[in-house]
């Protein structure tokens, strides 16, 4: 198993559920433990800038639009 302890994963999503088994899988299964979420496209910046991530798992469409123009 590779050394975890550098990633840095951000899971930005709307639905909790996604949320919660996402960060699941990367905890139990592959053992990383710096996983951060965001809900919204309000906070997705905020979190890139205050943990940067070397990963992200991004849901293209949220309520408030899509999440590849809040990257452009």
């Amino acid at each position: 198993m590779p050394d975890t302890s550098k990633i840095r994963i951000l899971i930005a999503d709307d639905h909790s559920i996604i949320l919660s088994g996402i960060r699941m899988i990367l905890s139990y299964k592959l053992k990383v433990n710096n996983i951060f979420e965001c809900s919204n496209l309000k906070t997705l910046i905020p979190q890139i800038r205050d943990n940067k991530p070397t990963h992200l798992i991004l849901d293209v469409s949220f309520p408030e639009g899509s999440s590849l123009n809040v990257l452009d």
